[in-house]
């Protein structure tokens, strides 16, 4: 209006405003779980990998580094590459060739940031990679000898076996089925003495075997003696 309360020609202007939310700048990675196997003492299994991009508003550029955890150090292997900048593609190996029996599990950190630090969600992302080194099988029959040329013998029932791993001095007993027959798994490749000992209910039997493992050891007779 002007001073005589004259409405304006013109008056009232519409504008129109339009509000666009733009999304988050996202880091994506995939897959989240790596899992690899190997029999102890074979050669390390094929390198896998990961990807890693990033989606929405983002201010380029988007700089990542990846890196595992300190547990995992000795056999977890990452890259190359372990950093730069967009998209990329991770090789992810593992190095089995020291490592005993069991399961082993690592984790490598993914983070990025963008141009000036800014922030990018779902960053630290994690990779979960499980290593699992199988060993080997010992396995075979207690056998009960008449006397030292064993020319007479029979399976010996519920024998009792130990078997010593001489490297790391871990036993590992256990009892023969009724038809003397036992089995060790998943031993690592190591020398090692076994003791059996048992009864048939008449005579009290003892034998000591040592050997050294570096594969499936199986249908092995172990003989033990009156004593």
């Amino acid at each position: 209006m002007d001073g005589s309360n004259t409405q304006a020609q013109g008056s009232p202007q519409v504008f129109a405003v339009t509000l666009t939310v733009l999304p988050p700048c996202q880091l994506q990675v995939g897959p989240l779980n790596l899992s690899f196997a190997v029999a102890q003492g074979q050669p390390s299994p094929s390198a896998q990998s990961f990807s890693l991009s990033e989606t929405g508003n983002c201010a380029p550029p988007i700089t990542w580094q990846a890196q595992g955890n300190a547990g995992s150090n000795s056999w977890l292997v990452i890259g190359p590459p372990t950093s730069g900048t967009g998209s990329g593609t991770v090789s992810v190996g593992v190095n089995s060739q020291s490592l005993a029996p069991g399961s082993y599990t690592g984790k490598i950190s993914v983070s990025a940031s963008g141009n000036g630090g800014a922030i990018v969600e779902n960053s630290p992302s994690t990779i979960t990679v499980t290593l699992t080194v199988t060993g080997y099988t010992f396995s075979g029959t207690v056998i009960a000898c008449a006397d030292t040329s064993c020319v007479v013998s029979k399976p010996l029932p519920g024998a009792t076996l130990s078997l010593l791993n001489t490297t790391t001095n871990h036993t590992i007993t256990i009892v023969a089925d009724g038809s003397g027959n036992f089995t060790f798994t998943n031993l690592a490749i190591d020398p090692y003495t076994l003791t059996a000992s048992g009864s048939d209910g008449i005579l009290n039997y003892l034998g000591t075997v040592s050997f050294s493992l570096n594969g499936d050891k199986l249908i092995f007779p172990v003989d033990v003696y009156p004593h």
